[in-house]
């Protein structure tokens, strides 16, 4: 595994493979039960990865939409009091 697959992993932009769990299991010669041991209830119960990273991109379109002005195209004015 390289490093900066590992530092992605440890800081939470990657997930850990099963495959990968058995690799560093390996390197630190732990027992794969030892190691799932090892996980809270917490790390155990988060939504996947690509779940977080979709909330948060939605989250942040709902905030630009909130922001988002509109304008009436024969003035070029901004119409107040107006969402999207």
């Amino acid at each position: 595994m390289s490093y900066t697959t590992y530092l992605k992993t440890e800081r939470g932009q990657r997930e850990l493979s099963f495959l990968m769990a058995l690799r560093i299991c390996q390197f630190y010669k732990m027992d794969l039960h030892e190691f799932i041991s090892m996980l809270s209830d917490q790390e155990l119960g988060r939504n996947e990865l690509p779940i977080i990273k979709a909330l948060e991109k939605r989250e942040r379109k709902k905030a630009a939409v909130s922001k988002a002005k509109v304008i009436d195209i024969k003035t070029q004015q901004v119409v107040p009091g107006a969402r999207r």
